[in-house]
């Protein structure tokens, strides 16, 4: 993986750690953003939602559930 893609992944799965935290959900904005992010950087929406289902997993692990709908 390039380094830019690297790093707009970390970028787009911090922004949504901290927004999981406040919240104790994913946001839309933080899907918005992650998709915006991605856009961006010339990369595909599958990356997108790799990043959602990446930060989700990492907030997890910090006890930190996903509501369900």
């Amino acid at each position: 993986m390039g380094r830019r893609k690297q790093n707009a992944r970390m970028i787009a799965s911090n922004i949504i750690i901290l927004e999981i935290r406040k919240s104790k959900k994913i946001p839309d904005i933080c899907k918005e953003l992650m998709i915006e992010n991605v856009h961006n950087h010339m990369h595909s929406l599958g990356s997108a939602l790799g990043c959602i289902e990446l930060a989700a997993r990492r907030a997890d692990m910090h006890g930190i559930k996903e509501n369900k709908k």
